[in-house]
């Protein structure tokens, strides 16, 4: 019995740790700009990423904030098949921020 539930755990640990990294990829921030808009620590965002740590529910709660801020703002969701107008991207591939385009002089 204890065994299956080591073993229960460690899946629900990957499980939050690949909805980390999704949220992570969908926000288009590096991973540092990412854990300071939700409030932590790079090293400490990292080892949500790896599983080590579980986050709290509420950080969880802020870190969708954040992603559903940036699939307001680009239309790409985690888990899409494709990310944007660039189809060669593999799945689940956040879109590059872009610079505006400036206007030539001449």
């Amino acid at each position: 019995m204890a065994d299956a539930r080591r073993q229960a755990e460690a899946a629900e640990r990957a499980a939050v740790a690949e909805e980390v990294a999704a949220l992570v990829r969908a926000s288009g921030w590096s991973q540092r700009e990412s854990a300071q808009r939700i409030g932590t620590s790079a090293p400490r965002l990292s080892t949500y990423l790896s599983g080590k740590v579980v986050p709290s529910a509420a950080l969880m709660v802020r870190m969708r904030r954040v992603a559903r801020r940036a699939e307001d703002r680009t239309g790409w969701q985690p888990g899409d098949a494709t990310s944007g107008t660039d189809r060669s991207e593999p799945r689940g591939t956040p879109p590059t921020r872009r610079s505006p385009a400036r206007p030539r002089s001449g």
